[in-house]
């Protein structure tokens, strides 16, 4: 589910929401789609699920992030420790993705993400930098000093794939525990 956007709309009076990644099915059979959902009891989204197994899966999920975000932290200054400040994003990129694999996470680089705005669809709007296990997406910085644009960026980018850990890492920062910004999309999924 690398680079999922959301694609909505209305058929049949039912409003759906779809990965954009099926947008172009979704166009083309979005009748079926629907006859699908309806008829297939196991396709039903479960509404009435109890609030101990909503917890229960919420719970296994921030253990999931909470994980990989030590792991990603643990990286991080192993990076900066190992090669320090002033290098391209790029290099460190390449590093951290390294770092984390050896860690046991799957990373992907550069993905591109497509955005889905009222009926226009915008393909590879833009590129996380690192996405680690599906969940984590990381921004990956080398400047002097963060500026609040960064964050708001990484948010933005968080609210759009409907994930709800990331981090904007500054490997320009003299101490790499100034350059760690963890930021959280309070509306996002686990």
């Amino acid at each position: 589910m690398l680079g999922q956007a959301l694609l909505s709309g209305r058929a049949n009076g039912i409003r759906f929401c779809l990965p954009s990644r099926l947008s172009v099915f979704a166009r083309e059979n979005l009748g079926l789609l629907v006859f699908l959902c309806e008829e297939i009891p196991h396709a039903k989204p479960q509404r009435h699920q109890g609030v101990k197994e909503k917890m229960k899966m919420g719970w296994v999920g921030m253990e999931q992030e909470n994980r990989i975000a030590k792991d990603l932290v643990d990286a991080a200054y192993k990076v900066h420790n190992d090669t320090g400040p002033g290098l391209l994003e790029s290099v460190y990129e390449v590093i951290l993705a390294h770092e984390l694999e050896r860690r046991g996470h799957d990373v992907a680089r550069q993905v591109p993400i497509d955005i889905c705005y009222e009926d226009l669809e915008i393909t590879d709007a833009f590129r996380a930098d690192l996405v680690v296990d599906d969940l984590v997406i990381v921004e990956l910085k080398s400047v002097e000093q963060l500026q609040p644009v960064h964050k708001k960026q990484l948010l933005t980018y968080l609210r759009l794939t409907n994930r709800r850990l990331g981090f904007v890492i500054n490997f320009g920062a003299p101490l790499i525990k100034e350059g760690l910004n963890r930021v959280i999309n309070s509306s996002g999924s686990l």
